[in-house]
């Protein structure tokens, strides 16, 4: 479902990306799309040799992390050649159910000491072909959006940069 104010543990969301190449046709290796969430942990305690400072104390987890490849050049690794147009690509994906829902997400204080920040996001990545370094290629994110409540996904390549991005919340 498109224009969800809010997701739960399990639900999908659904992320639409759409290319538009509006002079010539665009050479690609490939487009990615990656979906990540993580929880950071932070808070503070007396140090126990001298009270008035404090030790900080940080932990991470990461609980999201979801790519797929929405273009991808064969194995031969000849580029794609994508014609003049519009060009849409439409993926899905499940939260987990070790995720907390996105209302919940946001940066919270547990006492005057701890405080916790729940993150999710989303990038889209397109490779091109080096043509300075014989086969291999380049990579460049092109669309990096913290998505709480977003789960639809614009985004327009023009030949070789990138004339506007756009999200829908």
């Amino acid at each position: 479902e498109y224009d969800k104010e809010q997701y739960s543990p399990g639900e999908t969301v659904c992320a639409k990306v759409s290319v538009v190449v509006a002079k010539a046709h665009a050479k690609l290796s490939s487009i990615k799309i990656s979906a990540v969430g993580y929880a950071k942990i932070k808070f503070y305690c007396p140090n126990k040799r001298n009270p008035k400072y404090s030790d900080k104390y940080t932990s991470s987890h990461e609980y999201l992390s979801l790519s797929h490849f929405l273009i991808f050049a064969p194995e031969t690794n000849q580029p794609i050649l994508l014609p003049v147009g519009t060009h849409t690509y439409f993926y899905k994906f499940a939260l987990p159910l070790t995720c907390d829902s996105s209302f919940s997400a946001g940066k919270y204080y547990f006492g005057a000491n701890k405080q916790c920040e729940i993150k999710y996001f989303c990038t889209v990545e397109v490779t091109k072909p080096s043509l300075l370094e014989g086969n291999k290629t380049r990579q460049k994110v092109v669309f990096s959006r913290f998505f709480i409540t977003t789960d639809l996904f614009f985004f327009i390549f023009c030949i070789s940069h990138i004339s506007s991005i756009q999200s829908k919340r």
